[in-house]
């Protein structure tokens, strides 16, 4: 039940089945409401375990991209939550876990702990990871960042990242 709250493959509403037409968003609602039961169960002694489930599900193949955004959602959660427990996703970041980091961050940000995520991404911004992603979360950080979004739009450029550019010309139109 707990993979196929946080994958978006198949609905598990209890009553999903019986409705005609089928609700998606009554879906939605149910695994949003189920979020804290599951931030509940993920502590400092539990995050590594955590992680490596995560990190299975991640492996699962996707048609969409779109299955994970339950797992998103829920991880946002735990970063506004629990931002200590939350920053050791961003510790273990690899480009498998790469589809969460937006919504990790964003949740750490809506937390009040703001000195957490930008240590993460000043370093990775040196080391030339996760561009893409960072401009992305650029877009909708809280309090905005300009010359981390140039320093963003520079790596990509000296990497030739062409994911990374648009991403920050994006950025950049949209703030």
């Amino acid at each position: 039940m707990l993979y196929k709250t946080l994958i978006g493959h198949d609905s598990v509403r209890p009553t999903a089945w019986d409705e005609h037409p089928f609700d998606p968003d009554a879906t939605n609602a149910w695994r949003a409401a189920r979020y804290p039961e599951i931030v509940d169960q993920i502590t400092d002694d539990t995050v590594d375990a955590w992680i490596e489930r995560v990190r299975l599900y991640v492996a699962e193949p996707k048609s969409t991209g779109g299955e994970l955004m339950p797992l998103a959602d829920c991880l946002k959660l735990l970063g506004e939550t629990k931002p200590g427990v939350a920053a050791r996703f961003l510790e273990v970041m690899d480009d498998a876990f790469s589809s969460l980091l937006i919504s990790v961050l964003l949740g750490i940000e809506a937390s009040g702990q703001g000195t957490i995520g930008p240590s993460f991404i000043w370093r990775w911004i040196g080391q030339g990871r996760f561009l893409p992603n960072l401009a992305e979360y650029l877009r909708w950080q809280q309090c905005f960042d300009p010359d981390m979004l140039i320093a963003v739009a520079a790596r990509a450029i000296e990497f030739a990242d062409d994911h990374a550019v648009l991403g920050s010309l994006n950025t950049a139109a949209h703030r």
